[in-house]
């Protein structure tokens, strides 16, 4: 990791909640420039695509701004339309090819702070998103609210 404390939050939530290793959580990793609002990406063994934003705001009354949920919902409008190549990060690129490798059984998108969350107009847009995404089931594409975490 390169050691910025949004580094230090993706690696404390890999190691600690899915009980990752260090090349693990560096092989999902794509923080960093370029990001398109999207710091890692993780197929699951259930073939579910997990994009995450990680946030780690100095005061933890402050939630994510509004501006970066909008950077993370268009950077997966660019990856889901496949016109993510001549801007996305060359650790993001390699991610979305593994998923166009797949057929994928769907999307989740996660939120993770020691902050307090997303702030309501960010809510809206995402649940528009994923209104758009849905297709034949509401499974598909699903935004992950319960996953707010606190360090301790």
């Amino acid at each position: 990791m390169r050691g910025i404390s949004g580094d230090f939050l993706i690696y404390w939530y890999f190691t600690r909640l899915h009980d990752f290793g260090d090349s693990d959580v560096a092989e999902i990793s794509c923080d960093g420039g370029s990001d398109l609002g999207i710091d890692a990406v993780w197929i699951d063994d259930e073939d579910l695509v997990h994009f995450y934003n990680f946030k780690n705001p100095e005061d933890p009354q402050k939630v994510t701004p509004a501006g970066e949920v909008d950077k993370t919902i268009s950077g997966l409008r660019l990856i889901l339309s496949k016109k993510h190549d001549q801007i996305a990060n060359p650790e993001l690129k390699a991610r979305v090819d593994e998923i166009y490798q797949q057929l994928p059984k769907g999307y989740r998108v996660h939120f993770v702070s020691n902050g307090h969350g997303i702030p309501f107009e960010a809510t809206i847009k995402l649940n528009a998103l994923i209104d758009e995404l849905k297709g034949p089931s509401n499974n598909i594409c699903r935004l992950n609210r319960s996953l707010q975490h606190h360090l301790i």
